[in-house]
């Protein structure tokens, strides 16, 4: 795990239980559920942390005024997306570069936005078939036109890597200029 929360109230207002000589937590299955949301919405909902409350577990390199101004999407809620390995993989490798200004997005919270026009890359990790229409929509979000043949030199260059696009980047193909297939260590575009 790269980061932690500092939110001090988040195992007991989930009704979560630390269960002794284990390191992870299990939900309590005896609390009575009172509504019909799932436990990843009760963790946005109630307690999910802001991205400016985050312990991290690394150092992040201070970007050189030349770097690339790069935003890492994940097609989620922010609960979802932190806990996805690969995308904290990625994201902790373009965080330690100076080289590189890396900003994240989620679909409920982001990094603070760069300014229009001053985005150089637009990366995003797709783990599940349906989180195709949800790139389009980050797409829109951003104001970068959809189809990779409309962008001109004054766009960011859109990228995508994910187990999706490696089992078959072709659905996705005409949305992206690069597709980055297999591991962050081995990756090839």
């Amino acid at each position: 795990m790269l980061f932690r929360s500092k939110h001090k109230s988040f195992r007991s207002r989930l009704g979560w239980l630390p269960i002794p000589g284990h390191h992870g937590l299990v939900a309590n299955l005896n609390t009575p559920r009172t509504d019909r949301r799932s436990w990843g919405d009760r963790l946005d909902h109630c307690c999910g942390p802001s991205l400016d409350q985050e312990t991290l577990l690394f150092s992040p390199a201070v970007p050189q005024p030349d770097a690339l101004r790069t935003v890492l999407a994940f097609p989620s809620t922010y609960s979802v997306g932190i806990t996805s390995l690969g995308f904290q993989v990625v994201w902790a490798t373009l965080a330690r570069r100076p080289d590189v200004a890396v900003r994240r997005l989620f679909t409920d919270r982001a990094d603070p936005p760069l300014p229009r026009g001053q985005l150089d890359l637009f990366g995003i990790s797709l783990s599940w078939e349906l989180d195709g229409p949800v790139l389009l929509e980050l797409l829109e979000q951003q104001r970068i036109p959809l189809w990779s043949h409309q962008r001109s030199a004054d766009d960011p260059i859109v990228f995508g890597g994910g187990p999706v696009l490696t089992a078959n980047p072709e659905p996705l193909a005409p949305f992206l200029d690069a597709v980055l297939l297999g591991e962050i260590g081995r990756a090839h575009v």
